[in-house]
């Protein structure tokens, strides 16, 4: 009774996102939602350390409201940095 009604629950849900996000999104987007993204960029490990010995990682993170986002904001805004 209450196992199979959780299994179908499990098994229905997927099924119903797929189908409102086929509605409501545009296609193209659709499909950069349920594609898997390109993992391999092609670089070689000399490639990669080359590649971030000309490049800097930032990860800001923070508690809630303590100004992360309005720090992030204003770094995006900054033509030399490129945000993900």
């Amino acid at each position: 009774g209450g196992l199979l009604w959780v299994v179908g629950l499990v098994l229905l849900v997927p099924v119903l996102l797929a189908t409102a996000f086929w509605f409501l999104l545009p296609r193209e987007t659709f499909w950069q939602v349920f594609t898997k993204p390109q993992t391999q960029r092609g670089l070689d490990l000399a490639g990669v350390r080359e590649h971030l010995r000309n490049h800097t990682i930032l990860h800001i993170g923070g508690l809630h409201r303590s100004g992360t986002t309005l720090l992030w904001e204003a770094l995006a805004r900054h033509p030399a940095i490129s945000r993900l």
